[in-house]
């Protein structure tokens, strides 16, 4: 697909980084960013923007030097592989159950938490925990948590004066929507780009 409305920018160019970074409203991060130095550049000025930030993929296996410079409006979004990643340097090998991964990442961490998988978990610090129904295993491929970072910048930039856990939690629960709705004609033929194809029709 071309998409002629993506704007890009030179990630080495120190001041075309920070304009799009004062620009933005929400940022997200990690899907294809690599694990460079530059990477790890860009994902700190990210943080330090204090805009609402996602934060997924390679970003996730970067961050624990960075866990300092979080805030309450970064929202880390890991699968169990990535949450080990994120476990890792506090010297837990072993994974205990969901619900202590979520409360030991968010306590190391200091961000909303959106531990993805069957009945992905949300939350954040010892707050309310929520849980999503939605979804199915057709989700379980490559991408569809790119989609799901999207949606929650999306849900983000929509509502920024409003940042909460459960708006958060809202997104996820859309995203599992679409692909329970989706799954019902396509079937384990389920790809990322149906959830953005049909999102028009679950959003006012």
């Amino acid at each position: 697909r071309a998409f002629p409305s993506i704007i890009l920018i030179d990630a080495q160019d120190h001041s075309s980084v920070s304009d799009a970074l004062e620009q933005a409203e929400t940022i997200a991060i990690g899907p294809g960013l690599g694990r460079s130095d530059l990477a790890i550049d860009l994902l700190e000025k990210s943080i330090i923007s204090l805009k609402p930030c996602i934060i997924d993929a390679d970003a996730l296996h970067l961050l624990y030097p960075l866990r300092d410079k979080l805030h309450q409006r970064c929202v880390l979004t890991p699968h169990l592989g990535e949450a080990k990643a994120l476990l890792s340097p506090l010297g837990i090998d072993s994974m205990p159950c969901r619900e202590d991964i979520l409360e030991i990442i968010s306590q190391t961490y200091q961000a909303v938490i959106v531990l993805k998988g069957a009945m992905t978990l949300i939350g954040q610090n010892h707050k309310n925990t929520w849980v999503c129904c939605q979804g199915n295993p057709n989700m379980a491929i490559a991408g569809m948590g790119d989609v799901l970072t999207g949606i929650i910048a999306a849900y983000c930039a929509q509502h920024h004066s409003h940042f909460s856990c459960e708006l958060i939690a809202e997104a996820v629960t859309l995203h599992g929507k679409i692909a329970d709705d989706c799954s019902l004609t396509t079937g384990i033929g389920l790809k990322p780009e149906d959830i953005i194809d049909h999102l028009h029709h679950h959003v006012p």
